[in-house]
């Protein structure tokens, strides 16, 4: 464990099921769920959680690869759209829509802050104990609000498909000419930070954030070491990652990424970045590839028809922002979140079956 990075124990997986369901990992999410519900970090999750708003296809694979094995009994879906996919994708399980983990979080934040005014309240029964000091140091930031920087969400590189350091460098140099994004905080995953892609926007005089603890600061990694690490991702990132849109004053994306939806949840003016001529667009092929031509298609927006211009915006009324975040919901499924006692009850029964199976079984 590194020295300034959270110990979370609440998002402890059994070996086995950070081997299969390993999505369940990604940026805290089991952790956020036990922390919500209550339930036991003695027991792995008995379910899938859908872990983004894209990339479904990974999470399919874990479905159907480790349902085999009998280790999980159904999968979460978000919304209706990822329920939608997930039976296209003849997934084994059953499909729950029970909205993104995110909004659970700030369930969490929301009753942290209402606690926080009470003298007498017991903030263990909230399980963040051990991330109230960070959170209260976020909420009462006022130094930060002040500040309100724009924001850029730079391309997100895969182990199947990792963007040049050359081409991070040319998209640091476009963004240096861009009006309004030459003085803006960059934020790359901890992937790039692996790749070292971090450093073209570093020397090219943008400060520099990543959701995962100490990611920048250990910087060069050691192929295991930043595995490692990786596995071990709890309530920590979200919490940075909350702070990180909590102080920005404006959010810019190459595409559409789930970040972009948890920032319109949270009422960030949004803008997609729109690349402009053939220099640009020959030198950032991968990056342009995952970026979105204009217009969107709008069976890909699904809600309504005004969300691509509106993201190509140069400003925002109230109602603009009002809409956005109308739209984020239905992306997150706000309207499926459940009360924290029914999902501790959803989830030690579906931990049974798994445990009643494999009695049958044997």
């Amino acid at each position: 464990m590194l020295k300034n990075a959270l110990k979370d124990q609440y998002g402890r997986q059994e070996i086995e099921i950070i081997k299969s369901a390993g999505v369940n990992a990604f940026y805290g999410h089991s952790s956020i769920i036990r922390r919500y519900s209550g339930y036991s970090i003695n027991k792995p999750l008995p379910c899938i959680i859908q872990h983004g708003t894209i990339g479904f296809s990974q999470d399919f694979y874990e479905v159907r690869e480790w349902h085999k094995k009998e280790i999980v009994s159904c999968y979460w879906a978000w919304n209706y759209k990822a329920k939608d996919e997930a039976i296209k994708s003849n997934s084994p399980l059953e499909i729950l829509e029970l909205g993104a983990p995110f909004l659970y979080f700030l369930k969490l934040v929301k009753q942290f802050k209402k606690w926080s005014r009470l003298t007498t309240a017991d903030h263990s029964k909230l399980r963040i104990d051990d991330i109230s000091l960070r959170l209260k140091s976020i909420i009462g930031n006022k130094d930060a609000q002040k500040k309100s920087p724009n924001l850029v969400f730079a391309p997100h590189s895969l182990p199947n498909r990792a963007i040049t350091l050359t081409e991070h460098i040319d998209f640091a140099e476009f963004l240096k000419s861009h009006e309004g994004l030459t003085c803006s905080v960059v934020c790359l995953h901890p992937y790039d930070v692996y790749l070292g892609n971090h450093t073209a926007y570093k020397d090219s005089g943008f400060e520099i954030v990543c959701c995962m603890d100490n990611a920048i600061d250990s910087f060069p990694w050691k192929e295991d070491d930043f595995w490692k690490e990786y596995q071990k991702v709890g309530i920590e990132y979200m919490l940075n990652l909350y702070s990180i849109l909590k102080f920005a004053k404006h959010c810019y994306f190459v595409g559409l990424s789930t970040p972009l939806f948890y920032a319109g949840f949270l009422m960030k003016r949004c803008q997609l970045i729109t690349f402009e001529g053939e220099a640009i667009e020959s030198r950032m092929q991968s990056i342009k590839s995952i970026a979105n031509k204009r217009p969107v298609s709008y069976n890909d927006m699904a809600i309504f028809r005004s969300l691509n211009e509106l993201l190509h915006k140069k400003s925002w009324t109230k109602d603009n922002r009002l809409e956005f975040k109308a739209y984020c919901g239905e992306v997150l499924g706000a309207s499926n979140l459940i009360s924290k006692k029914s999902m501790k009850v959803l989830l030690n029964n579906r931990y049974q079956e798994i445990k009643d199976r494999e009695t049958t079984a044997n």
